[in-house]
């Protein structure tokens, strides 16, 4: 199925999440803003990442339900690793592994620590003697040098694709494990897999269909 043709939801806990996740949705899967709906935690009303794991439990699947005969419609739920992790998170919004029914539209994103961790991965920035990793926040690094500009966003959504065998020289996968299936899952939906890619795919690391 066409790009062109997909149409996306997106749960998200925040606008730096919505902003990186539609640059990437733009640049590398090739889906239009127009043709994506995002859904943001409200602020002020607890933890963002509850919103959104509570979300997924009612509202994403009555409306999975509610659409299932609509093609080319995908769920997306964006939530961070935080401390507990890409594995944790994956396991409390989609269950143990296994669990997927065939044919579902759902994915989810647990970038760890945070979307912040990808960026800085994904534009290869020089951290000194620190290696970007899974093992600690960087969300104060990212806002040290500015916070998400337009220039940092398109650098790393380009990045998704092009230029990953570098990037795994000096990032490998047992340290950064969460962008890995999300990636493959950019790769299969350019080649037109439609949806089912763009939701996420076959899961293996830190992004998993449900």
């Amino acid at each position: 199925m066409p790009t062109n043709s997909v149409r996306l939801r997106i749960w998200c806990e925040d606008r730096d999440q919505e902003r990186f996740a539609r640059e990437l949705f733009r640049t590398s899967f090739g889906v239009a803003s127009r043709r994506l709906t995002f859904l943001v935690a409200p602020r002020g009303k607890g933890a963002a990442s509850g919103w959104v794991i509570s979300q997924s439990k009612y509202e994403v699947r009555r409306q999975v339900r509610a659409t299932r005969r609509q093609q080319g419609l995908g769920f997306v739920l964006i939530v961070d690793g935080d401390n507990v992790g890409w594995r944790n998170r994956l396991d409390t919004l989609v269950g143990k592994s296994g669990s997927r029914e065939q044919g579902d539209r759902r994915a989810v994103w647990a970038p760890t620590w945070s979307v912040e961790t990808w960026v800085l991965y994904l534009c290869d920035e020089k951290l000194d003697d620190r290696v970007v990793d899974e093992s600690r926040s960087f969300k104060q690094t990212i806002a040290q040098r500015g916070g998400f500009t337009q220039d940092l966003l398109r650098q790393a959504a380009t990045a998704w694709d092009s230029g990953v065998s570098a990037l795994d020289a000096r990032h490998p996968a047992s340290m950064l494990p969460s962008p890995d299936d999300t990636r493959a899952s950019a790769r299969r939906t350019r080649a037109g897999a439609g949806p089912q890619a763009l939701a996420g795919g076959t899961p293996r690391h830190g992004s998993k269909s449900i």
